[in-house]
């Protein structure tokens, strides 16, 4: 019999997590962002992180931690506690090992906000977990740690052995695997100026979400590579979000590839983006870093522009063992949480075969079809990634040769659902609203951030906090109407009508 205890920590976030709640739905930190620099040697920055978001607001990593551990048992089943320990047995050694400097840096903000390093581990690799417990037996179930995970052995082999319970269980996880919307587009066949434009909206359950506004300006010491400025999170040392330039005059941003089920545990993707960002002269660096020991955590379209010269762009569709490279000086990209390459996603995703097809091989189900059934989605209107897809390609050539930063603001806050045929803002809309259609669960789309070869020169980019198209959300009012989701109001935050800001 497994009894649960709740670790002190837990327990006295949760303390501060009610006393607090209400101040941190009324804070406001410049349009919602808060702002740090950072700058010098790792661990300097890393203090200077801690101390900062401290600074800003002293109990943001008590909520967040009270947050997180609230997901992690609805999501897994299992505490915060559980997780720290998988930080520590797996991916602290790698990180230590492997990239010392970032480590450092994640000691360092530990040291200045007061944390446990796994406590910043945790944080950095909290979009890898959901990839590495989808293969969590081939890690755990081993000499090593066999009698200390002998519990959580037992409970996967049951759940590996029931096809039901191993379904519901890859729905719930795949939830972290369906992100956002992303277009960049370069030459005169496409942007006004011949330039680059790039936007990106994120979406995701309001919970984890409402911790994404943090604007991170990272100016390593002489010498060690490029400094840059992304959209991140608390603690982070990338941006998770993934919206950044440098001072190499590089833009990037991905789209999450939905379903994605490869995974092989090396270099997690906090730590692999982060030196791309920091040491990539040219988008052939950031392709090559990406797929060096590629664990297909957090598997991604990743999208990078290159500023400078004659602009030009590349899509990097990353699985484990595809790939997919493209490079254009006068095309467009999108993003919608599934790829363009046929192997990744009929082979390395869960829902490679519709539900149909699985059961009937002469064909009468449809690869790429029906994203209920267990497929892709990618020919799906009636699914969020087949509807933004379509949608997507349609305002590309509505707006060709006339995209810019305006034209990316409105397709990203674009309400059409190809499927109903009509204006409505819902879970398949490229402005998604999760909560508007049942089950109605607080998810959707929280920011915008838009960028042109202008703003990446100077090492800049707008950004919007809140939903694309300005809809608020208010938590009280959402939970009157919707009381099966009482228990997510004490962790949420309103998101209130707000303006653009230039970072």
């Amino acid at each position: 019999m497994t009894t649960r205890k709740r670790s002190k920590k837990v327990a006295d976030s949760a303390r501060t997590r009610t006393r607090t709640r209400t101040r941190a739905r009324t804070r406001d930190n410049t349009g919602g962002w808060i702002r740090i620099t950072i700058r010098g040697a790792p661990y300097e920055r890393g203090v200077s992180h801690g101390k900062q978001i401290i600074a800003a607001d002293h109990t943001l990593f008590t909520r967040m931690f009270a947050a997180y551990d609230f997901i992690f048992r609805q999501s897994y089943g299992r505490d915060i506690d559980f997780f720290y320990g998988l930080c520590d047995d797996f991916y602290r050694p790698i990180i230590k090992r492997r990239f010392p400097k970032i480590f450092r840096e994640m000691e360092g903000i530990a040291a200045g906000a007061g944390l446990e390093v796994h406590q910043v581990i945790l944080i950095n690799v909290y979009m890898s977990l959901p990839y590495f417990y989808s293969h969590l037996l081939r890690y755990i179930d081993t000499p090593k740690y066999r009698k200390k995970y002998a519990d959580v052995i037992r409970d996967e082999l049951a759940i590996a052995a029931n096809p039901a319970a191993l379904s519901a269980r890859d729905a719930r996880l795949n939830e972290f695997k369906d992100r956002c919307s992303l277009i960049m587009a370069v030459g005169k066949g496409w942007t006004k100026d011949g330039g680059i434009v790039c936007g990106h909206s994120s979406f995701s359950n309001f919970i984890d979400a409402q911790f994404c506004n943090v604007i991170l300006r990272i100016e390593p010491e002489a010498g060690d590579g490029f400094a840059m400025v992304m959209q991140s999170m608390p603690g982070g040392v990338f941006s998770m979000t993934d919206f950044f330039v440098t001072s190499a005059g590089i833009m990037g941003s991905e789209t999450t590839i939905s379903r994605f089920n490869a995974f092989r545990l090396r270099d997690p993707i906090c730590c692999r983006i982060r030196e791309c960002m920091q040491y990539g002269r040219t988008l052939e660096d950031y392709a090559e870093r990406l797929q060096k020991r590629n664990s297909g955590d957090y598997a991604c379209s990743w999208m990078f522009g290159d500023a400078r010269g004659k602009p030009r762009i590349m899509r990097v569709e990353l699985g484990l063992n595809y790939v997919n490279i493209e490079t254009t000086r006068d095309g467009i990209f999108l993003g919608f949480n599934s790829t363009y390459d046929e192997r990744i996603r009929n082979i390395e995703c869960s829902g490679a075969l519709s539900s149909q097809a699985a059961t009937n091989a002469t064909g009468s189900g449809v690869i790429d079809g029906d994203g209920g059934g267990g497929g892709s989605g990618f020919r799906d209107i009636a699914t969020s990634i087949g509807n933004r897809r379509v949608q997507l390609e349609k305002l590309a050539e509505k707006y060709r040769g006339r995209i810019d930063t305006d034209v990316v603001k409105s397709i990203l806050a674009d309400h059409y659902d190809n499927h109903l045929g009509k204006t409505a803002a819902n879970t398949r809309t490229v402005c998604k609203h999760g909560y508007a259609a049942a089950p109605f669960k607080p998810v959707g789309a929280y920011d915008t951030k838009v960028a042109d070869s202008a703003s990446a020169k100077k090492m800049s980019f707008l950004a919007h906090w809140g939903p694309p198209c300005g809809t608020p959300f208010i938590v009280r009012e959402h939970m009157k109407k919707h009381t099966e989701w009482k228990d997510w109001a004490e962790y949420l935050v309103d998101f209130p009508r707000r303006g653009w800001v230039e970072v």
